[in-house]
Formats: structure tokens, sequence, C-alpha cells
């Protein structure tokens, strides 16, 4: 486990931004996941890269997804954006697919648990060249190739 700037306080803020991003060296291969917390002004507020073991790259982004929520909860219990590049996992999450994979249910039940502390979670779905998301995508691959 690898954890880098964090700043926490015994205030909550108003809002904070998630981005996660889960990677995998084959499907399913060892996995990895990096995420990254931003207020509402966009200072950063922690970073976070963990090696999960083997496991689906869908799995691997759901996965991030609740580490930026468990760590969002250190920060407010108002509102939480979270950025996503996986299609499949905001899709599920936002009820626009359905889900399929009785893993995949069992880690969307898990995120929705961890949605419970705050007022409102939004899901959004960034493109390739989201330079905040590249960050948390380096991270996953920094983590999975043990730098």
């Amino acid at each position: 486990m690898l954890t880098t700037k964090s700043r926490s306080s015994n205030r909550f803020i108003e809002l904070v931004r998630v981005y996660s991003d889960g990677a995998c060296r084959r499907n399913p291969g060892p996995s990895s996941i990096g995420v990254i917390l931003y207020d509402d002004a966009w200072n950063e507020l922690e970073r976070f890269a963990q090696v999960l073991g083997n496991a689906t790259v869908n799995a691997a982004e759901y996965r991030a997804l609740m580490r930026g929520l468990d760590l969002a909860a250190k920060f407010t219990r108002r509102g939480v954006e979270c950025y996503l590049d996986s299609d499949i996992v905001e899709g599920q999450i936002s009820g626009r697919y359905r889900l399929r994979s009785d893993k995949l249910r069992s880690l969307f039940h898990e995120v929705k648990d961890l949605e419970r502390p705050f007022e409102k979670v939004t899901y959004l779905r960034v493109r390739g060249n989201d330079q905040r998301h590249g960050l948390a995508h380096k991270l996953a691959h920094d983590a999975l190739n043990g730098r």
C-alpha cells in the first residue's frame, strides 16, 4: 500500500471530487488501483495507490471507486463527485446498465453502502484526455509496475 500527501482536518468540507482508476495486466490478472481526491477549489487532498492481486479490470475499477468513497468520508458528509473512465462501472452505478455478474453485483452493493454517509454522490464519466484522471491512472499503473 502506498499513501502520499494527505490533508485532513476536523472540519468537513462541502464537496470532494474523487478521481479513481483500476489497472489490470491481462483480464483477469494482476491488478491495482489509483485514487486522487480534490476539494471544491481543486486543491489536492489525498493520493492513494495499492496493488490488489488478481482481479478483472471491472473489479479493479469498482475497488478504486470504493477506496475513493472511503477516503472521501474523512473530508465530507455533504457532496462527492466521482470521476470514472469505466463506462461499465459508471453505467451500472448510475442505473443505466444492468448488473449481470454476481461478483460485480456484490461490489455494486458495497459501493452503495459506502454512499450512505453522504448527502449526495454524483458519478461522472471522463474521457481519456482528462488530466486529473490521468494522474489516477498513472498511480494505478505505477503501483502495478512496482514504482
